[in-house]
């Protein structure tokens, strides 16, 4: 496989496989600019088939110069045409072709499914069931060395158990004054300390001026790697609750900070941008400034979502909610593609709630932290669940018409401790393919065919196919529309254990599970 990201000189004769990289090097460092050469104005204009038309912004890196980096998306010629505020570099230009792509595990960018709007399908028309895993630190690990060890083992860890998207920070370090980090000195290697910025000069004193080369190349590995094994990149721009001293809201610095993340990061067809995590911490009409901001850099119009506006909605009782909430988040909300949200209570309720007031896919991006497989010191020991717990919370959202980022506590934040592989893994894949083997974006949470049954769920294409959760294990009675005949198996989440139950005849039937009282188990019934 050719390098995924690769670097050339504007103008030459070139030849890119389709969705990998080239950064066309408009200028070497040495070219001398007006000012500060990161806020030199300068873009470049794709031109491809079908009459494709991409205009992507330029950025300046300290060790390549001016650069332009983009990603072809269709096979075929491309022409491109440089537009500055410099003279010298205005009009320069060139061309390349397109050939097909050499990513048997990349299905293309990730968009909503039009025709079922509350799902998600890849470039390529296939389904893409989303099951995210949330590694806010991935970038600030293996800095030093810079040999991605662990990085790699951890992505392919995720590739094998299912997972197809990751939740990361552009830019993740926790400022000593957020929490107590006197554990994280103590040399075990488990605790990542982050030693390079994404500005010149440290973590603790940032000059916001210049962006730091050797911090987005390191991304950029980590950002390819992710590309290669087909998993999505969740990248959350900034993170609003580890003290971070950001730039002041939309001063000169910050607007510089977004620019160059978005100018550099675009092009990957796996990226899917997001203003930053914990959204509520910051003005809502901020985040509507800096998602307007995304757009208007973005000539790919790369997939959004919005972590955690922080509703406040019928089926949201909780405190927490009603205090962060205001009409102008539901402003932000509306601007992105899919809803990313984080629900500690009534997972189902809440999911559902999202699946009935707008068409679009919603993902509970924040809903369980399980426990690691080694006792470590946590932020906050009593926001800690067994496996067990955290699979059950995600059923709940899926009955609701949802999807899920998995969130385990060794690799989330300061700790990376990717092994042993924690149990919570394979009982995830096990509830991925599941999904999997039905027809789940025609699958709408609706409870009226078993009752309403207390501690039953299920979602359903009335006439066509079930799938009911019993999470007590109680049996349900479950009116099956139409008069056909179903075949009808039986699950068990925990256990990754198939039953079949031979053919069921429409109409209202009782059923119980084979797995005992007590027991989580999962029926599907599907018309012959």
């Amino acid at each position: 496989m050719k390098d995924l990201l690769t670097s050339a000189a504007i103008g030459g004769d070139l030849t890119v496989p389709r969705y990998h990289l080239v950064d066309l090097v408009v200028s070497r460092p040495e070219h001398q600019v007006e000012g500060n050469p990161f806020d030199l104005d300068l873009s470049a204009t794709f031109r491809g088939p079908h009459d494709r038309i991409i205009t992507v912004p330029g950025f300046y890196d300290l060790d390549l110069g001016f650069v332009v980096r983009f990603s072809p998306e269709a096979v075929g010629n491309w022409s491109y045409s440089v537009t500055s505020t410099d003279a010298t570099l205005n009009g320069r230009g060139g061309s390349l072709t397109c050939v097909a792509d050499d990513l048997p595990s990349w299905h293309g960018p990730l968009k909503v499914d039009q025709a079922h709007p509350h799902h998600f399908l890849w470039g390529d028309d296939t389904r893409c069931f989303l099951m995210g895993y949330e590694a806010n630190w991935l970038m600030a690990v293996d800095q030093e060395p810079s040999d991605l060890t662990r990085v790699n083992e951890m992505l392919d860890d995720l590739v094998t158990y299912g997972f197809n998207m990751v939740t990361v920070n552009a830019y993740a370090y926790v400022h000593p004054s957020r929490w107590d980090v006197t554990w994280q000195e103590s040399g075990d290697p488990i605790f990542v300390t982050p030693t390079i910025a994404p500005w010149v000069g440290s973590n603790a004193e940032p000059d916001y001026a210049q962006m730091n080369a050797a911090y987005f190349a390191h991304c950029d590995r980590i950002m390819i790697e992710m590309l290669r094994r087909g998993l999505l990149a969740h990248l959350m721009i900034h993170v609003y609750n580890k003290g971070i001293p950001w730039p002041e809201m939309c001063s000169a610095d910050d607007n510089r900070y977004w620019r160059y993340v978005v100018a550099r990061y675009q092009a990957f067809a796996n990226i899917i941008l997001d203003p930053g995590k914990e959204t509520f911490n910051r003005p809502a009409t901020y985040v509507q400034d800096r998602i307007r901001f995304i757009k208007s850099l973005d000539g790919y119009q790369r997939i959004t979502t919005v972590h955690d506006p922080c509703h406040m909605k019928p089926w949201h009782d909780w405190p927490y909610h009603r205090r962060n909430w205001d009409p102008e988040r539901e402003v932000a909300d509306g601007m992105v593609d899919f809803k990313s949200d984080q629900i500690h209570l009534f997972w189902y309720e809440d999911a559902v709630g999202n699946y009935r007031a707008a068409e679009r896919p919603y993902v509970n991006i924040e809903y369980g932290y399980e426990t690691g497989m080694r006792e470590i010191p946590t932020n906050n020991p009593l926001r800690v669940q067994h496996w067990r717990e955290v699979l059950r919370r995600s059923w709940l959202v899926a009955m609701g018409g949802g999807y899920i980022n998995y969130y385990y506590l060794n690799t989330a934040w300061t700790v990376f401790l990717q092994r042993p592989i924690p149990p919570g893994y394979a009982a995830h894949l096990a509830y991925r393919k599941f999904w999997e083997s039905t027809s789940y974006w025609l699958l709408a949470p609706d409870n009226a065919p078993v009752g309403n049954a207390e501690l039953v769920y299920c979602r359903c294409n009335p006439g066509q196919e079930y799938v009911v959760f019993d999470e007590a294990g109680r049996g349900f009675d479950l009116d099956a529309t139409g008069d056909g005949v179903y075949n009808a198996r039986w699950f068990n989440p925990v256990g990754d254990e198939y039953v079949d139950a031979g053919r069921v005849s429409a109409g209202k039937e009782t059923f119980r599970s084979p797995f005992g009282r007590g027991c989580w188990a999962v029926l599907h019934l599907k018309r012959q």
